[in-house]
Parts: C-alpha cells; sequence; structure tokens
C-alpha cells in the first residue's frame, strides 16, 4: 500500500510537550495515527486502549495518547500500557496541565499516519474492523477527505446501551455538506472519524481563530472546516461507542454549563456563518436551532428564567418563535403544560433530546 510522503505538522505556541515513547521499535511509517487525549478517565481508559489494540489491520498503526496531567490513575495506566505496547503506544504529556484545545492540538501535531483517526479516552471502538473498513474506503476514494460511521451510545448513569441500527441515508450532495452540517441537520461523531491528516493541518494552520479556548469544544470546527474543501463520506454502521458520563466537557446537570455549550456552538456557527458569507437566510435557521435547543433545555429542566430569557432574545433579535419553541416555552414554567405535552410526545414515540451539535 502506497504511503502519503507529504509531511506537514502543525503550527502551535509553543505547547509544553514531553514524549514518552521508544522510537527503535516504533512503525516508521504508521499509515494511521489514533489520536486519543485523556483526562480523568482512569474507569474508561483501558477500554479505550483495548479498543485500538485489537484493530485488526494490514497496515501499521500508531496510538499517541495525550495526558494532561490527570488527578486519577489515568497516567500511570498509559504509561504502563506504552511500556507493554511500545511498538504502537506513544504518550504525549507535560508537567502542568494545557487544557483540552492544546493537548488536542499537540497530540494532532505528533501524529506521523497518513490519517488520524479519533477516540477520547472515555469512548472506545467495538468494531475490530473499524479502521480496515475506514481506510479501505479513503484508499480507493482520493477525493474523500473524511469518512465516518454510526455509533453506539453508553449512558454511565442509568447502565443504558443505546444500539445504533442502520438506517436509510439520505445523500447529501457535496457542495452542501459544509451548509447542512452548519444547520445542525447533520452531525459527524468524533470517535468515528478518519481524515486525511495533512488536509486537516493545512485547514488548522489556515484558520487559527476557529481554535480559539473561547469555544468550549474542538470538533465541530474540524469537521465543518473539512467539508468545506473536501468530500465527506459516511459508513451506515455502528463502528464505536460513545460514553456519556453525568458530567463531561459536552454533558453536564447543571443547566448553566449546557447553556455555555449551546452558547458557544451558537458563537462558531455565526462566526462560520460571517467569514464564509453564508447565505442570509442560513443565518435564520442557525438561530431557530439555537432556540430550539436552548428552550428544550428549560423545558426539560422546567427553568423558567432561561426560557424568558431566550424568548426575550428571540424578539430583540426578530426571531418568530415556531410551535414546537412556544410550547417548549409554556411547559418551561407550568408543570401542568409540561406534563401534557411529555405525554403527547411520548404517544408519538418522540423523545425531547438537546444534542450540542
Amino acid at each position: 500500500m502506497a504511503l502519503n510522503s507529504e509531511h506537514l505538522t502543525l503550527k502551535t505556541d509553543k505547547i509544553p510537550c514531553q514524549e514518552i515513547s521508544d522510537p527503535s521499535v516504533l512503525s516508521r511509517n504508521p499509515l494511521v495515527s489514533v489520536h486519543m487525549i485523556t483526562y480523568n478517565h482512569e474507569p474508561y481508559i483501558v477500554q479505550a486502549i483495548e479498543g485500538v489494540l485489537f484493530q485488526e489491520t494490514n497496515f501499521p498503526i500508531e496510538l499517541v495518547i495525550g495526558e494532561d496531567c490527570s488527578g486519577d490513575g489515568t497516567r500511570e495506566i498509559v504509561l504502563e500500557y506504552q511500556k507493554k505496547y511500545p511498538e504502537i503506544c506513544r504518550v504525549i504529556t507535560s508537567e502542568k496541565n494545557v487544557g483540552m484545545h492544546k493537548n488536542c492540538l499537540r497530540i494532532e501535531k505528533a501524529c506521523r499516519g497518513k490519517y488520524i483517526a479519533y477516540c477520547e479516552g472515555d469512548d472506545y471502538w467495538h468494531h475490530p474492523l473499524k479502521l480496515q473498513k475506514q481506510v479501505d474506503y479513503m484508499e480507493s476514494h482520493p477525493d474523500v477527505g473524511l469518512v465516518h460511521s454510526g455509533a453506539d451510545t453508553y449512558h454511565v448513569e442509568s447502565n443504558r446501551r443505546l444500539r445504533w441500527l442502520p438506517k436509510p441515508i439520505n445523500i447529501i450532495e457535496d457542495d452542501k455538506m459544509f451548509i447542512t452540517i452548519l444547520e445542525s441537520n447533520y452531525q459527524i461523531k468524533t470517535l468515528t472519524v478518519l481524515v486525511r491528516r495533512v488536509l486537516l493541518a493545512n485547514l488548522i494552520n489556515s484558520y487559527p481563530d476557529f481554535f480559539s479556548e473561547k469555544y468550549l469544544f474542538g470538533d465541530h470546527q474540524r469537521w465543518l472546516l473539512v467539508s468545506r474543501v473536501s468530500k465527506v463520506r459516511f459508513i451506515n454502521e455502528s463502528l464505536a461507542t460513545r460514553t456519556v458520563l453525568t458530567e463531561s466537557a459536552t454533558h453536564s446537570r447543571d443547566i448553566k454549563n449546557v447553556i455555555r455549550m449551546l452558547e458557544s456552538v451558537y458563537e462558531l456557527k455565526m462566526k462560520f456563518w460571517t467569514k464564509f458569507n453564508c447565505p442570509q437566510e442560513l443565518a435564520t435557521v442557525i438561530r431557530q436551532k439555537h432556540y430550539e435547543a436552548v428552550l428544550g433545555v428549560a423545558f426539560n429542566a422546567m427553568n423558567r428564567e432561561v426560557a424568558y430569557a431566550a424568548y426575550r432574545e428571540m424578539k430583540r433579535q426578530g426571531v418568530r418563535p415556531t410551535m414546537k419553541q412556544h410550547l417548549f416555552f409554556v411547559g418551561a414554567s407550568n408543570k401542568m403544560v409540561n406534563t401534557i405535552i411529555r405525554l403527547l410526545m411520548r404517544s408519538r414515540s418522540k423523545v425531547v433530546e438537546i444534542t450540542y451539535r
């Protein structure tokens, strides 16, 4: 299999970085670099690493783990795996915590493969051919920049696993993928992604302002940028499992944290809309989806204050509430109405689910 000899590294601002690895036994030319950031993932990190190690491939891989000074036993576990599997594992760390964004960037910079696959320390790949299936597709479709798949979801608090089932795919034209993601009508789950490393590095270097630490996440902007300049493809199969923790960077019981995340997503999307001169009607769609998410959170939490604040802001921006948004608004402050709406939605086999993307 021919390897891409082009080597482009990311520009980083002198992020503290110390590598623990054994170059004498590592593959000199891994085709895939597995990008794994981890912080306080002691209960999950073993499964995440094992999901990579049990991959069946006909090409060399490397696992690059960014351990960001965890306060639990995560560091000890990843270092033990590096000792046990020095031909695959590299650990990138530092003396002080650098935060999610810098940890992610320094791992991407360290990756050497033609492709980068992502799996955070609390997720895992359950299919042994996850990488092989994706690489086979990318190698035979050089015009595709990113491939992803379906994923199961495991909820830690309820010990409940939601199986992902193959579903009919609505084919999205390549020149509309970027807009469709901005409209929140298409979702790419990071733990399922395989992307061309040089393509991604070029985009991150070209648009550093999209990777400011003011954004509370780092994946969404990556896939949006890729979708602007390259084809994105989907494998209609579950290849990985996403773990939903009680508290994490993208999931929280604290409604203030949830609203902060939604506001951050909204701010990023509007930045994309402005930067790339998107159609005016797209801004309306982005705003509508944002306020529907905020009002949905207020409805689920029965939080009248959040609902009224969202409604006031919608009025200020000239956003006309939809029927669904109005029901969420009323149900956020009236328990009887809330119960009736939930019963109606349940009777139609619908679940009120608010996503960050």
